[in-house]
């Protein structure tokens, strides 16, 4: 078993105290995924800028779902420390932790076998092989990110894999706003034979996403 000396809180001296007592004040902890750069602080300042600017910075990405990708590939890589780590982060959004728990034994007990990385807008599922598909926190969201000729390709692969109902949530893009794209995809000739409709939900995660889309064949 490895093991790596490390200088507590108690203990530091010089630029070390002046580092942990930042890192105290700005997260009102210091975890032992820092402690163990205590020997070199330097590397400290380094890791927390890294880690700020992956998780805290503007991407395509809102940061639960990059806490939820963080669990996915800690739990991959059998790190339970960070499992426990980044759904504590995720509890902030999910409200719910038997949830978090049953979405993280989930994973460990079926692993790809259930949960299949797909890059559409092209899948290789065969027709109507599911019922009912779920997209959260992806179109419409990112609407600065993905055009809607993409979003229309995404939602007819969608269509062709699913034979009742796909609901997509939510509506709005990352300024809380109802996304432009929205409207275009319900006026547009190409899905005159689906039922489109927009419906309220008594969730909300964010700023007046509380509507999802509800697309029927």
């Amino acid at each position: 078993m490895a093991f790596i000396k490390i200088v507590n809180e108690y203990e530091a001296e010089g630029e070390l105290k002046s580092v942990y007592d930042e890192i105290i004040k700005g997260r009102g902890k210091l975890s032992n995924i820092m402690k163990i750069h205590s020997l070199n602080p330097d590397t400290m300042v380094k890791h927390m800028a890294l880690y700020k600017t992956l998780m805290f910075s503007k991407s395509g990405l809102s940061r639960e779902l990059k806490e939820t990708i963080a669990i996915v590939v800690s739990k991959t890589n059998n790190c339970d420390y960070c499992v426990n780590h980044h759904a504590e982060a995720l509890l902030f959004y999910w409200k719910d932790s038997e949830k978090i728990k049953l979405f993280i034994e989930d994973f460990k007990k079926y692993g790809t076998k259930r949960y299949k990385p797909v890059e559409y807008p092209v899948s290789d599922f065969i027709d109507n092989q599911f019922t009912i598909s779920l997209v959260s926190h992806f179109l419409f969201l990112y609407e600065d990110h993905i055009n809607y000729d993409l979003h229309k390709k995404i939602i007819l692969e969608l269509l062709r894999i699913t034979s009742k109902e796909i609901r997509i949530f939510p509506i709005v893009n990352l300024k809380g706003e109802k996304s432009s794209l929205v409207d275009t995809l319900m006026h547009d000739k190409d899905f005159e034979r689906n039922q489109i409709s927009v419906k309220k939900v008594d969730y909300e995660f964010m700023k007046n996403g509380n509507e999802m889309m509800a697309i029927t064949h």
